[in-house]
C-alpha cells in the first residue's frame, strides 16, 4: 500500500466485466440499479418541483400523469442559460462555488452519497442558487437516457473514484462506453475537464479518451476558460500533503471532425 493507502499500483484488467449499453437496458452495473423499475416501486416519491433536486425516474410515465411537468420543468432548467454537469461533486465545494460566481450558467451535480447530496441540496436552497440542481442518479444513465444530447458545454469529472478492485472496474466512469456517454452530454467544442490523484487511472483517461476520437487530445490553453476554479476538498488537501494531482482539459469534436 502507499503513504496514503492506495494500492501500490492501478491496473487495468481487460478480461474484467466492463459497463456496456446492455447495463443500461438490464439495470446491472447502475448505481440503484434500473431507476424506471424503481418508479414502479409504491413507495417512490417523485422530487417535489420546487425542489432544484432532479430524478431522472420522474421524466417517465408511471400512470399518475406527472412526467410532462417534470419534463417541462427540465427543459425551462436547460433553456436558462449554458449547463455545466459535475459527475460526482462529493461535498460540493467545487460546484457550489462555480454556480455561486456563474448565475448565468446552469449547473446540474451528480453525486451517488445523499449525505452529501443533502448538504448540497440544502445549500443551493438556503443561498439561494436557482441555478443549480442535484441528482442521486447514475450519471452514465442521465447522459445516455434523460438529458438531451449536447446539452452541456462543460463536463467536469474531478478525482473520480479508481475502482481498484478487478471487480469493479466497470464502475469507473473511464471506460470505453462510459467515455461515449459523456461524449454525448457534451456540445461540439464543449469541454470536458478532468482531474485526478492516481497516476495509473491518469495514463487511462489519456488512453481512453485519445481512443474514442471523440475529442481532442488535453490541451492545457484550454484552462484559459477556467480562471477562476477553487480545487475540490480532497484536490486541497492532496496539495497541502505534496501529492500530485493530474489535470486534463479535453474538447468535443463535432461529429463530422469525430473519426
Amino acid at each position: 500500500m502507499t503513504e496514503r493507502g492506495f494500492p501500490e499500483k492501478f491496473t487495468v484488467d481487460p478480461t474484467a466485466p466492463t459497463f456496456t449499453a446492455e447495463n443500461l437496458q438490464t439495470g446491472k452495473g447502475l448505481a440503484g440499479g434500473d431507476p424506471l423499475q424503481r418508479l414502479q416501486h409504491a413507495g417512490y416519491l417523485r422530487a417535489p418541483l420546487d425542489k432544484p433536486l432532479f430524478q431522472v425516474a420522474d421524466l417517465e410515465p408511471n400512470g399518475d400523469g406527472l412526467h410532462e411537468q417534470y419534463r417541462q420543468r427540465l427543459a425551462a432548467f436547460l433553456a436558462r442559460g449554458p449547463l455545466e454537469i459535475e459527475i460526482g461533486f462529493g461535498d460540493g465545494n467545487f460546484l457550489l462555488d462555480r454556480a455561486q460566481k456563474h448565475p448565468e450558467r446552469q449547473f446540474i451535480g451528480f453525486e451517488l452519497r445523499w449525505h452529501l447530496l443533502r448538504h448540497v441540496l440544502k445549500a443551493a436552497e438556503t443561498r439561494p442558487l436557482p441555478n443549480l440542481w442535484v441528482s442521486a442518479d447514475d450519471a452514465r444513465y442521465a447522459l445516455a437516457r434523460s438529458l438531451p444530447p449536447a446539452c452541456a458545454s462543460v463536463l467536469h469529472v474531478l478525482l473520480p473514484d479508481p475502482w481498484w478492485k478487478r471487480r469493479h472496474q466497470y464502475k469507473r466512469m473511464f471506460a470505453d462506453y462510459s467515455v461515449t456517454l459523456l461524449a454525448r452530454g457534451l456540445a461540439p467544442g464543449g469541454i470536458m475537464h478532468v482531474r485526478t490523484d492516481v497516476p495509473g487511472y491518469a495514463e487511462l483517461i489519456v488512453e481512453i479518451v485519445g481512443a474514442s476520437g471523440l475529442f481532442t487530445p488535453h490541451d492545457d490553453s484550454l484552462a484559459a476558460h477556467f480562471p477562476d476554479l477553487v480545487p475540490t476538498t480532497r484536490e486541497a488537501w492532496c496539495y497541502e500533503n505534496g501529492f500530485p494531482i493530474f489535470t486534463f482539459y479535453f474538447q468535443r469534436l463535432d461529429s463530422a471532425e469525430a473519426s
